[in-house]
Parts: structure tokens; C-alpha cells; sequence
């Protein structure tokens, strides 16, 4: 299998994701698998840990893992296809763009908020109460956090794959 996130470095491990659907968590130090576990589709985007190790697969399965383990401890099965996108892990919530832009409790994988629009295609940061997505019809966003509203959005040239939002709020 090919390491096809960019892995993430959590206390001590290092979590990362591959073509084949394996989720790898490795010994920071020795580099030495501590635990992998099979997902169902491709991993593309960098998993994130907070209460778990989340990782969000090609499908559009957003899966919630034990950091002691990898057991799987709860799931979200979206309409999304071709993910490659991440998941953002914000203290009680979980963010993700597949379908459309889901705002996921980290305690039971339950949908706490939807917000419909344009398509999924880009990275999902998320930056002073907002979260970022762009889409393959060539439009950027910004939801506001708790209300999914709509704060603006950007017409681009072409599809929106990828955003970032550094520390002084630059996109």
C-alpha cells in the first residue's frame, strides 16, 4: 500500500492513511507499526486526533477510532464520492466535507448540522468561528461555525481544492 495522507504527529505516534484503506499509527521514535487498521476505501486526507483518530475515506465514511487501538467506535456514512478532503477535530465536534458540510458530534458520530451547497472538492479549515470549503464548480466558502450560514463566497476560475488559513486569518 501507498501512505497517500499527510500524516499527523499526536503524542508520541504518528497516524497516516493509504490507498488501500489502512489507517497506520507508528512510533514516532522508532518508526515501529504500533497498530493499523483496514478501512473500506481509500484514506487521502490527513487524519486529525482529538477525542479520537479520525479519519475520513474516499467514500465519504467518516470513522471514528480509539487511540489505544484503532477499534472503530463510531461511523458516518455520507453521499460524498472521490474524498480528498480532511476532517477538522474542534473540541466537541467533528467538520467535514463531503456531499455537503457536516458539523459531527465526536461523542456518537450523530450529525449536528448539514449545510447544503455547490459540491465537495476542497480542504475544510477552520479559522476564528469559520469553516473553509471550496468546491469543483469553482466556489469558495465561508460557514459561519455554530449557525452553518453562509458568511460569503468566492467565485473562482476553476475547481477549489485545496485552502489554508494561517494564523493572522490569510487564505
Amino acid at each position: 500500500a501507498t501512505v497517500t495522507s499527510t500524516p499527523i504527529l499526536d503524542s508520541g505516534y504518528v497516524y497516516a492513511g493509504s490507498n488501500d484503506g489502512t489507517l497506520l499509527q507508528l512510533e514516532a521514535e522508532s518508526g515501529d507499526e504500533q497498530n493499523a487498521s483496514q478501512l473500506d476505501a481509500a484514506i487521502y486526507g490527513q487524519p486529525s486526533v482529538g477525542r479520537h483518530v479520525y479519519a475520513l475515506t474516499a467514500d465519504g465514511t467518516l470513522s471514528a477510532r480509539e487511540q489505544d487501538d484503532l477499534d472503530e467506535d463510531w461511523r458516518l456514512e455520507t453521499a460524498g464520492e472521490e474524498i480528498r478532503s480532511s476532517q477538522i477535530a474542534q473540541y466537541t465536534s467533528v467538520y467535514i466535507v463531503t456531499d455537503a458540510v457536516y458539523e459531527v458530534n465526536v461523542f456518537d458520530g450523530a450529525v449536528n448540522s448539514e449545510m447544503d451547497y455547490g459540491g465537495a472538492a476542497g480542504a475544510t479549515p477552520l479559522y476564528n468561528g469559520r469553516l473553509y470549503a471550496g468546491d469543483a464548480g469553482g466556489s469558495f466558502y465561508a460557514f459561519d461555525e455554530s449557525t452553518g450560514d453562509t458568511h460569503w463566497t468566492y467565485d473562482a476560475d476553476s475547481a477549489v481544492t485545496s485552502a489554508t488559513v494561517d494564523d493572522s486569518g490569510r487564505i
